[in-house]
């Protein structure tokens, strides 16, 4: 009797189904009421808004008019006839504008939640990049809640696989603490090669590490270590090391090899990382 091979649940977490586009036709610009338009901030894969940007864009459609409407699909319901497929900007801007209603570009088709996500996704980065933490939960949510393979989702956003699939694990595994701050967008430390690195250690490796990167490891006294101001001086030099390193990418870029040598010195570089694991890491940068 033949052995069935056991397959690692941990490889195969992200090994959905392949995507196949849907076929869609977009028609003639309607004028559609924002009164009959369904606006589901819930399906757009934009997290957050600008208002500065808002504002700056609301100022452009002023000067220059609506020159790409948003996209919408039918309904079928008589009081909100159409659902806002993508152009969540766009309609704020407008509104922002005292407008109360826009044209926009109807599409047609046989169109699942998924394929109307996709839309979504690939419309705002075709336009104007999502955040990386955007693009990382993006691809979450077609893995979990739609089922789509890494590959597929690669495919659709132009990443690699390996790519989406650190972008899956990312928002999966990560802590809270850690993805806010990355959602936030504020903190150096929440580059794509971190929060990949972070994303493959347990909870509390992950903790000792996000606390070491923010300086808030406690430091030892000289006392107690009875090595003087070892510590004290070791702290200091990281933050040279930081300011050296800024200066570095800021400067030749972050994959010159004094930048990789400070990283690794610093830890931002993972042990872990070896092979393919550091080109993983590599990519994703490319695609921040």
């Amino acid at each position: 009797m033949a052995t069935k091979k056991k397959t690692s649940k941990k490889n195969n977490q992200n090994d959905g189904e392949a995507y196949r586009p849907a076929k869609i036709e977009i028609q003639d610009t309607v004028l559609v009421s924002f009164k009959e338009l369904v606006v589901d901030d819930a399906a757009n894969s934009r997290l957050d808004y600008d208002d500065k940007k808002i504002e700056a864009l609301a100022a452009d459609i002023k000067r220059r008019g609506l020159i790409n409407p948003p996209l919408v699909i039918s309904t079928r319901d008589k009081k909100k006839p159409f659902r806002l497929v993508a152009g969540y900007c766009r309609v704020r801007a407008l509104k922002h504008l005292g407008f109360e209603d826009t044209q926009a570009r109807v599409v047609e088709g046989e169109l699942e939640p998924k394929d109307i996500y996709i839309l979504n996704v690939t419309e705002n980065t075709s336009r104007e990049d999502l955040s990386t933490y955007e693009k990382a939960v993006a691809c979450y949510r077609l893995s979990k809640d739609f089922g789509i393979s890494g590959a597929s989702i690669g495919t659709q956003l132009g990443m690699t696989k390996a790519t989406a699939n650190n972008y899956i694990r990312c928002i999966r595994e990560l802590l809270p603490e850690i993805q806010a701050a990355w959602r936030a967008g504020d903190n150096e430390n929440c580059t794509t090669a971190n929060m990949i690195a972070l994303s493959a250690q347990s909870k509390e490796q992950q903790k000792a590490k996000w606390d070491d990167l923010n300086g808030l490891t406690p430091q030892v006294s000289g006392d107690e270590s009875g090595e003087g101001d070892k510590p004290a001086t070791l702290k200091a030099g990281k933050r040279d090391m930081k300011k050296a390193l800024k200066a570095i990418e800021e400067h030749a870029g972050p994959d010159h090899p004094s930048a990789q040598a400070l990283k690794f010195a610093l830890g931002l570089t993972p042990k872990l990382f070896y092979g393919d694991q550091l080109l993983w890491a590599v990519e994703a940068k490319k695609n921040d």
